[in-house]
């Protein structure tokens, strides 16, 4: 068991950027990297901040006062990293990220903010996934942005928010060009991926 420990510390350590001082402040903090820079473009989000969630990065002085406080694990992190940063908004991108929903209650007076970045299905996503954690309640975001009102419908089932169907955030930013060419023709667009085929055979 001893040994165990001391090779994740290890790993952790090795695998892990550790920094030595507190988060910056920022008014907008950005919950999950991925796609943050492309979106906040498109948004013209010009300066925010980034809470690692895939152990990208910890702050040192988080985990250690969690660990003298004897608080130390995931969520108590993202908690303490948010009061830290002092932050007005917080926004993810990644929506199916269900712990992003478990912070809101801590922060009354913050403005959680989620929208959706891909197709959302019950099959090794979101909504398996809170199907498969029935017993976690209390789910909530000030607003989340999704693609359509089916999915709406199902976020409602388990998410407490204000609702809007938008869209795609990327494709809404592309510009439609008028076609030169007046061929009749039909595209299809295939949203296949092995691990859901494996999920479902």
């Amino acid at each position: 068991m001893l040994l165990k420990k001391i090779k994740f510390w290890l790993n952790f350590f090795l695998k892990v950027k550790i920094r030595f001082r507190l988060p910056i402040k920022n008014e907008i903090l950005v919950f999950d990297k991925e796609s943050s820079e492309t979106n906040c473009k498109v948004l013209n989000i010009k300066k925010y901040g980034i809470l690692h969630s895939r152990k990208e990065e910890f702050y040192f002085p988080i985990l250690f006062n969690l660990l003298l406080e004897f608080k130390l694990n995931i969520l108590n992190y993202y908690i303490k990293y948010i009061e830290l940063s002092d932050a007005k908004i917080v926004i993810t991108f990644i929506d199916n990220n269900f712990v992003f929903y478990k912070l809101k209650k801590y922060f009354k007076t913050k403005t959680f903010i989620s929208i959706q970045n891909g197709h959302r299905m019950a099959y090794g996503d979101i909504f398996g996934l809170l199907n498969k954690h029935s017993k976690i309640k209390n789910l909530s975001a000030d607003k989340i942005f999704t693609f359509n009102k089916n999915i709406i419908k199902e976020y409602k089932k388990r998410i407490s928010s204000n609702y809007q169907a938008v869209g795609s955030l990327k494709n809404n930013y592309i510009k439609i060009e008028k076609s030169l060419s007046k061929k009749k023709t039909l595209l299809f667009i295939s949203p296949f991926r092995l691990i859901m085929y494996k999920l479902i055979k």
